[in-house]
């Protein structure tokens, strides 16, 4: 998934305004989720695949983290980089990660 998310916020820009970034990070993991089903996702995440309408879960593994690390080496700015992280994350865990980072 992180391919995923990177390769979603390259396609939308860094100028990309947040909701564009959700619908694009959300639709690019259903994305991969699909053509890779046996990656050994958790059953939530795997649920929330084949959602019409994906909304964050509350999923409590180690996504998050895995989901914003690409945001950490996109952007210039601490302030950009943590509303995106914010964006692809939405765990409190996954944007502290990124604070390590500098």
């Amino acid at each position: 998934m992180t391919i995923a998310v990177g390769e979603a916020l390259l396609a939308v820009g860094p100028e990309a305004a947040v909701k564009e970034i959700e619908d694009a990070v959300a639709s690019n993991m259903q994305d991969w989720g699909k053509r890779y089903p046996h990656a050994g996702y958790g059953g939530s995440f795997r649920h929330w695949l084949k959602e019409n309408n994906p909304k964050p879960y509350g999923s409590y593994g180690n996504g998050s983290a895995m989901r914003v690390s690409a945001a950490g080496w996109l952007y210039d700015s601490i302030e950009r980089t943590r509303e995106v992280a914010r964006a692809t994350g939405k765990a409190k865990r996954a944007v502290v990660f990124l604070l390590f980072r500098e």
